[in-house]
């Protein structure tokens, strides 16, 4: 892309679409932006502020990855993960946002500080681990994977459909996991604090349980459990 297109591309009136795919500018094109307002970092794409008062990003020319995790964004985040796709990001937020995504070794990691909510569209070929932080709500589909690891924290929250053979799950503070509609054949979980984990699992569930935190199960599994301080593991009513 030659540089005038990408100044046009870059300023030209937002489209009801977005912006469409972008690729990182070069270091001529980004001193061309002057003291426009950062408002968004895709890849190491730089966004100038946009009078709409919201900005739409897509980056699809990303390295596979098969890990998420969210950290420091200091405001809600909807994060939807779409498995058995090629590896695509799309961040909408709203002006004055900095949003910052990269990719390291096989994992996507977010950060960044926004004025409101933030919504994260993410596909990748599998899902092996997700990191959630903070007030982020993740809704994850087509989930076919042999190992899933789950980490939340905070006030984190998950809702998976799919089918995993191994679940590796830790739930802290007030993290809830609605995993219901996610068939898992065996599960490893440990929850303490306020946390909520309900879970279908077909042959054993290995449940730790520290606090006021509740695993629930759905399915006949074998279950081995470690309660301590009020802890509770229950089958679904």
């Amino acid at each position: 892309m030659t540089l005038r297109a990408l100044l046009r591309l870059l300023f030209a009136p937002p489209a009801p679409a977005g912006l469409g795919a972008l690729h990182p500018a070069p270091a001529t094109a980004l001193a061309a932006l002057g003291s426009a307002a950062v408002v968004g970092i895709v890849g190491g794409l730089v966004v100038p502020s946009r009078p709409a008062g919201s900005f739409q990003v897509l980056d699809d020319d990303l390295p596979a990855f098969s890990s998420v995790e969210v950290w420091d964004v200091d405001q809600p985040v909807a994060l939807n993960v779409h498995a058995n796709l090629p590896p695509r990001v799309t961040i909408d937020a709203p002006d004055g946002a900095q949003i910052r995504t990269e990719v390291r070794g096989d994992t996507l990691v977010v950060r960044g500080a926004s004025p409101g909510p933030v919504t994260l569209s993410v596909a990748m070929p599998d899902i092996e681990r997700l990191v959630l932080w903070g007030d982020t709500h993740a809704r994850v589909r087509a989930v076919r994977s042999q190992d899933l690891a789950v980490t939340l924290s905070d006030s984190a929250s998950i809702e998976a459909v799919g089918v995993v053979a191994r679940l590796e799950l830790v739930a802290d503070a007030y993290g809830q996991a609605r995993l219901h509609a996610l068939a898992v054949e065996e599960a490893r979980v440990t929850a303490s604090g306020a946390s909520q984990v309900d879970v279908s699992v077909g042959s054993m569930l290995e449940a730790t349980v520290v606090d006021s935190a509740g695993v629930t199960y759905r399915g006949n599994p074998e279950v081995h459990q470690v309660l301590h301080r009020g802890g509770r593991v229950s089958p679904a009513p």
